[in-house]
């Protein structure tokens, strides 16, 4: 692994790009340790999410480094997501969450269309309001 300055982990750019081909395929890693995540609840961050018809592992390297000062952060992972209903994937910056209820009242407050079970390995679609 390529190790950055300020200690974040290089992961397998090529592995989790291809963990994107699969509907409802991600991953969320902590680019601190190059941990994945495994456990939780994932929330996307607004304003962090960039959206693609399909993800090569060089648009996940760009988003690492666009993302750099976000994803350094504590409590911070990067998160894809490949949407099983629109066939888009994600990328973006998440806080995991260890409670459902948790998760579920931070990500309707940030209008997230879903939210992930780490441990399931599935999005929990969510009832967001058209006005929200």
């Amino acid at each position: 692994m390529l190790t950055f300055p300020e200690s974040i982990v290089m992961p397998d750019i090529h592995g989790l790009a291809m963990s994107l081909v699969k509907p409802d395929g991600g991953f969320s890693i902590d680019l601190k340790t190059g941990e994945h995540i495994t456990e939780g609840y994932a929330v996307s961050i607004e304003g962090h999410e960039r959206v693609l018809k399909f993800a090569t592992s060089l648009d996940l390297f760009d988003y690492i480094l666009d993302h750099f000062d976000a994803l350094h952060q504590d409590y911070r992972v990067f998160g894809g997501w490949h949407d099983p209903e629109s066939g888009m994937v994600y990328l973006d910056v998440s806080e995991v969450y260890p409670d459902f209820d948790t998760a579920k009242r931070v990500a309707v407050e940030r209008n997230q269309i879903a939210i992930f079970d780490l441990i399931a390995g599935e999005s929990i679609r969510l009832s967001v309001p058209a006005s929200a």
